[in-house]
């Protein structure tokens, strides 16, 4: 019973721990991802949005968790944000978008996928505050460390990779094949 009554305690205490502004990103980042299971046109130039809150939010896991990131962190965060940024980049090339060059605007088809990752990614980081509420010295294991820099870094490149998908497509000429004439 005191086990029960420990961990909702620390969990309390958890939830009481994260700013304020962290619940207005998660509601704002439900309320987008609900809106991104159905197609829509979006500027592209507001695909940018996430990845910047994002950011903001890896730098503000990164200063709380890990307190003092190495070399080999950074490192780590770039390598996920880099493959988050490839992931992202299939998925969207991956639904069909359609892009209207002349109005900088996508036709994104809807997905879920960026909702299950707006649930996990604040889930997961509610599970690595609990983990260094209960044990702080587990900063130290790579596992823990690691964990933090990928699940962190992938997400942020995931929808960076959106955006950068859209706006490579958006500047991108379009293939000249039928102005090749054939030989004779």
């Amino acid at each position: 019973m005191d086990t029960e009554i420990g961990i909702f305690e620390s969990s309390y205490q958890m939830f009481m721990h994260i700013p304020w502004w962290v619940y207005v990103i998660f509601f704002y980042s439900i309320s987008k991802g609900i809106n991104m299971s159905e197609t829509r046109i979006v500027q592209i130039s507001k695909l940018i949005i996430f990845p910047i809150l994002l950011f903001l939010l890896s730098i503000h896991t990164m200063k709380d968790i890990l307190i003092y990131p190495t070399n080999l962190d950074v490192l780590h965060w770039i390598i996920a944000i880099m493959i988050g940024t490839a992931l992202g980049w299939i998925h969207l090339s991956s639904l069909g978008v359609k892009i209207d060059k002349e109005n900088p605007k996508a036709e994104i088809p809807g997905s879920f996928i960026p909702l299950g990752i707006f649930i996990f990614l604040f889930f997961i980081n509610y599970f690595f505050f609990y983990k260094i509420a209960n044990n702080p010295q587990i900063v130290e294991q790579a596992w823990y460390r690691l964990g933090v820099l990928y699940i962190l870094g992938s997400t942020m490149g995931f929808f960076l990779g959106r955006f950068v998908y859209c706006f490579y497509a958006l500047r991108k000429k379009p293939r000249r094949a039928h102005l090749v004439k054939k030989r004779k």
